[in-house]
């Protein structure tokens, strides 16, 4: 299994769709199960995070490429399939607890979650990017410009771009918001200035 390192914005960062349990006898880790036993598998997935997992809040349905990929899946080999909501602060630890057999929707690689789980292989690569509105994006375009006092960013706990932010806008604020999709709008209406996020996002 190949690694990767962080790369600021400018550089690459690989992307797998699906984080799934492997046997091990180290602690926090689970036993594989056999989904072709039991007919099912449970899919752990944080519905924030188009377009791979989005909960569409009019049906109470799971939309998204992943969500597409599982459920392909699912029919295809005859089993059912069960979306379990998790979060990104909580994610790690609910695999471990074998609250769900693998997780989907846009789950970056690194070293915490390769501890617990394996990744299928990536099948994308972006970067970070800033989103701003449309009248700053002459001047909020920098890590530079972005890391200074008088700059609100908006954040989403325990993903790979909270990582990013915390450790690179050292002197920017932060806000942080509990539902993913709710920064874009913080944005737009001027509550935050900037929200790290992903070129595919």
């Amino acid at each position: 299994m190949s690694k990767w390192g962080w790369i600021v914005v400018g550089g690459g960062v690989l992307f797998a769709s699906l984080l799934t349990l492997w046997q091990t006898e180290q602690p926090r880790r689970v036993q594989a199960k056999n989904v072709f036993a039991t007919k099912k598998i449970v899919v752990g997935t944080t519905g924030d995070y188009k377009p791979f997992t989005y909960l569409n809040r009019k049906t109470n349905e799971y939309e998204g490429f992943d969500i597409e990929v599982i459920r392909s899946f699912a029919k295809t080999t005859g089993i059912d399939v069960e979306f379990v909501p998790t979060t990104w602060p909580t994610l790690s630890a609910d695999l471990a607890s074998g609250k769900f057999d693998m997780v989907v929707g846009g789950v970056t690689k690194n070293i915490e979650r390769e501890i617990i789980g394996d990744f299928t292989s990536s099948y994308l690569s972006f970067q970070k990017t800033p989103l701003v509105r449309k009248e700053d994006a002459g001047r909020l375009v920098s890590i530079e410009q972005i890391n200074r006092p008088d700059v609100t960013i908006g954040l989403n706990p325990g993903g790979t771009n909270e990582q990013f932010v915390r450790k690179t806008f050292t002197k920017a604020n932060i806000v942080m918001y509990e539902q993913n999709l709710d920064i874009p709008h913080a944005v737009a209406s001027g509550e935050v200035d900037v929200m790290i996020t992903d070129t595919v996002e």
